[in-house]
């Protein structure tokens, strides 16, 4: 699958292109664009008519989109995801008693 990320990706380039043999897809310019838009609020990924949409809030969020775009692609053509997320933080966590 090839893909064609438009929009900020100065803090995505070196992770997308780390998972592009794991999530099984190629960036390439004349892939199937994908909006990546970071805006606060739930995730949202979706895919309509030959447009892609990854929606997220905190960089960790993109990467859980990337991955649930590349699944649902793969199985339909059309497709809205919706995610909220579930943690406020994101690390390790001491139990100090």
């Amino acid at each position: 699958m090839k893909l064609s990320f438009i929009g900020d990706l100065e803090s995505l380039r070196q992770g997308i292109q780390e998972l592009q043999t794991q999530l099984s897809f190629e960036w390439d310019p004349q892939g199937a664009e994908v909006e990546v838009v970071q805006a606060e609020g739930e995730l949202v990924v979706s895919l309509q008519q030959g447009h892609g949409l990854i929606q997220y809030d905190q960089l960790v969020h993109f990467f859980r989109g990337l991955g649930l775009f590349i699944e649902h692609a793969k199985q339909s053509n059309s497709f809205t995801r919706r995610e909220s997320p579930k943690f406020d933080f994101n690390g390790p966590m001491l139990d100090m008693s």
